[in-house]
């Protein structure tokens, strides 16, 4: 079981190269701590046993990134930083019908790789988890893209259950999270599909975020009783134009929908280059911005680095009762930024 009782800050996807290196090193580092992948279009043009093999060969590496980036997380890292939302391409095509025969005779091979890295994260304390990308969308009125979204689904399901997830709610503070969807769906469908159309291991995983342009959240309250709710504080900034307090009501009610769990808290900035002479000590101003022009489509665009130390200490608030995965662009490295103000100010 993974204590899930002190904070933790963590990064999506990939491992940025960390220390002095050379240039040289540091690629050799990129490369065998993160996934490659490959597309349909390239696989078709093989023969059925050379893409095959260069699934075979993918997948291997894939597995082996990784256990690399995990045992980068388990070696050096304190306990507040082992917390690592994994892609959703360690599988290259899966869920294409063209790729069923080219998995078929490696499916032995990739739940034994899959139970490996599960155990690995749960006896080094290290915090997983999914996001699939936007054009899974579990409330569509098209039963053509609602279908493939609940393969989609499913997929990172199945990876989840193959590593040892999914049996209770959250287990072991794992969760699935997408966005709620097209706005001009409404929710009806998307609890719909929960509830009856999704595998109970889907189901036990599901989490929706809060987004800038369709569900802000308010919207996804409702969701209380059939999913979790994950907070984004980006997106609500975008959306509300406001920084929620960590007082605020509604976060009672974000943690009653995670069962018991610690929940998980998306952070991000603007892009730096969006704001380029904008003071570290100065949360950004969100309405002052629009009035000088600023557009939301812009500022929505998310940052390299945790580069505003008042933002840093404006989301610390919340370390007390939730994770924080930061979504910048250069991963850990933000990561390691939030780790750092935190110890500053005494918080760890």
């Amino acid at each position: 079981m993974i204590d899930l009782t002190h904070r933790r800050f963590g990064h999506c996807c990939k491992w940025i190269p960390e220390g002095n290196l050379t240039e040289q090193n540091k690629k050799i580092v990129y490369a065998n701590t993160n996934t490659r992948t490959t597309t349909i279009t390239s696989l078709k043009k093989l023969s059925k046993s050379e893409a095959e093999g260069k699934i075979a060969n993918i997948i291997t590496h894939n597995f082996q990134a990784l256990s690399s980036h995990l045992n980068e997380i388990m070696r050096n890292k304190p306990k507040e930083l082992k917390m690592v939302r994994l892609g959703s391409d360690i599988l290259p095509g899966y869920t294409e019908p063209f790729a069923n025969e080219l998995y078929k005779n490696l499916m032995a091979f990739i739940e034994l790789e899959f139970r490996k890295i599960g155990q690995f994260a749960r006896k080094h304390n290290i915090r997983l988890s999914f996001h699939p990308g936007q054009f899974t969308q579990l409330n569509s009125s098209n039963s053509d893209i609602l279908s493939k979204s609940i393969v989609d689904f499913e997929y990172h399901a199945m990876m989840a259950e193959f590593m040892g997830y999914g049996s209770t709610p959250y287990s072991h503070g794992f969760e699935i999270n997408i966005h709620g969807g097209g706005k001009q769906h409404g929710l009806d469908i998307l609890i719909n599909t929960i509830k009856n159309k999704l595998s109970p291991t889907a189901r036990n995983l599901i989490s929706i975020e809060n987004d800038e342009f369709s569900f802000g959240l308010d919207d996804l309250l409702v969701l209380e009783k059939h999913c979790a709710i994950l907070l984004d504080v980006h997106h609500h900034w975008i959306h509300d134009e406001e920084y929620i307090q960590p007082n605020d009501a509604r976060l009672d009610i974000i943690l009653n929908s995670w069962k018991g769990i610690r929940p998980e808290l998306h952070f991000a900035l603007s892009h730096e280059n969006e704001l380029p002479n904008h003071s570290y000590e100065i949360l950004p101003d969100i309405k002052a911005l629009l009035s000088a022009n600023k557009k939301k489509s812009k500022l929505r665009a998310h940052s390299n680095y945790a580069w505003n130390k008042a933002a840093i200490d404006y989301v610390l608030q919340f370390s007390d009762r939730f994770d924080i995965c930061f979504e910048g662009k250069m991963k850990n490295l933000g990561s390691q930024q939030i780790y750092n103000r935190a110890k500053e100010k005494g918080i760890i």
